[in-house]
């Protein structure tokens, strides 16, 4: 069974004609991934079924996730832990005078639509898939109401709440598996967190929850003392030290980041608020504070301040596991490098919007495969490449590079290797493993020997 016939496999189109295309044009689209649907389809036949496919009233964006969905629920049941990663990009199509379904970004002059995944990773960081989705255009600029008096609902972050929600769902669904919602600063919202030590204390299952703070809030200390998020916690007693390797932008070399831990349970204090939002009330909730230590000259280094559900005050091994999850958050920013730039999705030409979402539905799940083989191959590099390649992938990897035809199927990380080699991964000692940008350059170029192999066999 293929990879696209194992993932689509409960998806139900009550036309099997469609759901037998579904799993071809995913298999093409997925050995191909940086190209545009003309060529990776093999034929003008086959690029009419895909265009066909994207069009049929049948065929939508949430019936297609909604099969991916349930496949990564199966690879969830099988984890003690999951995180669930979620932030938003945006992906812009300004050029796109005639596509459906798009608005302003922030100006006029910009057009696109944003994205906000819910994507699933083990705490060794394993992607598992996504959980759900969340995409939006807007109408315009600007808002009737002032931001203050909205209720959550009315306004665009409700999404870090119902992503929080989504997370509880799971936690009832699969209780085996214990759950944790990771956001950054942009997540720091009173009612999310508020929401978060409301569950905590609830009768149900719930997943905790994890966000970088970017308000310094009044709170009170467990002495009964106001005060702000920041003094309370920066004053507190070091727990201990953790270390870490930190790779930052812009080009800048990969260090070795030593952070003091502080860990201490606050009661969070709401703010003046108006208008229609929600009752407010103080709640209880853990701070983490990690502050770098001795930083390289010319650096602030650093520092980050974590809210968090799990019962980490003064609790050094686990304040410290809490860091740890939230350097996993960086895996969400990985697998938007691999839809914007592996998958291409900025160039999607499709214009209904129909036809629009539903294509970019089915490379959200693409882009997921592309970063899974590439971890898979660094946590489990032993296992055989048959359960995630096919044999004509690993097969024409293997033959381009060793010039010969193989006796055995070689391992994951070997059949990734030659296909990131493909792709112009150099594979010197010195080198580390083969990144995702190489391995979707590999798959791409893998699959023209592939074709013409296939009509070497026919003929």
């Amino acid at each position: 069974m293929s990879w696209a016939e194992e993932e689509f496999s409960t998806v139900d189109f009550n036309d099997k004609r469609l759901d037998d295309r579904l799993v071809k044009v995913a298999t093409r689209l997925g050995q191909s991934s940086s190209s545009s649907i003309p060529q990776a389809c093999n034929g003008w036949q086959e690029v009419k079924g895909a265009y066909r496919l994207f069009s049929h009233e049948k065929v939508t964006a949430d019936k297609i996730l909604r099969g991916h969905y349930e496949s990564t629920k199966a690879r969830i049941a099988k984890e003690k832990r999951v995180l669930l990663l979620q932030d938003t990009t945006e992906l812009n199509y300004s050029n796109h005078t005639k596509k459906e379904g798009i608005g302003p970004l922030n100006n006029a002059y910009r057009n696109g639509v944003y994205l906000h995944p819910l994507l699933a990773v083990t705490d060794n960081r394993q992607p598992l898939g996504l959980v759900d989705f969340y995409s939006w255009s807007r109408k315009s600029l600007g808002q009737p109401k002032a931001n203050e008096v909205r209720a959550i609902e009315e306004k665009e972050t409700h999404r870090w709440l119902k992503h929080y929600h989504k997370g509880n769902q799971l936690a009832e669904e699969i209780t085996t598996t214990h759950f944790v919602v990771i956001g950054d600063r942009e997540n720091d919202i009173y009612e999310v967190l508020q929401s978060a030590a409301e569950k905590k204390h609830g009768p149900t299952p719930h997943a905790d929850l994890l966000v970088r703070s970017s308000h310094n809030r009044n709170v009170l200390t467990a002495k009964g003392n106001k005060t702000s998020l920041r003094e309370a916690v920066s004053t507190s007693e070091i727990l201990g030290h953790i270390q870490f390797s930190h790779k930052p932008r812009h080009g800048k070399k990969k260090r070795i980041v030593k952070q003091e831990v502080r860990a201490i349970r606050l009661t969070i204090l709401p703010t003046q608020r108006r208008g229609s939002r929600g009752k407010m009330e103080p709640f209880e909730m853990t701070v983490i504070h990690s502050k770098e230590v001795n930083p390289p000259k010319g650096s602030k280094g650093i520092e980050w301040f974590l809210l968090t559900t799990v019962e980490a005050a003064g609790n050094y091994e686990l304040a410290c596991q809490c860091i740890e999850w939230y350097l996993a958050r960086w895996d969400i920013e990985i697998y938007f490098h691999a839809l914007k730039n592996g998958c291409r999705v900025e160039e999607i030409q499709l214009q209904k919007a129909n036809r629009f979402y539903a294509c970019l539905a089915l490379y959200c799940v693409i882009a997921w495969r592309v970063v899974y083989l590439t971890r898979i191959a660094r946590r489990e590099p032993q296992r055989s490449c048959t359960d995630f390649l096919s044999k004509m992938e690993w097969e024409s990897a293997y033959i381009i590079i060793k010039r010969k035809k193989p006796k055995k199927p070689p391992t994951i990380s070997e059949a990734l290797n030659y296909i990131a080699q493909v792709g112009g991964y150099l594979a010197r000692k010195s080198d580390g493993p083969p990144g995702i940008k190489t391995l979707w350059r590999g798959l791409s170029q893998i699959k023209q020997v592939e074709d013409y192999r296939e009509i070497l066999n026919e003929s």
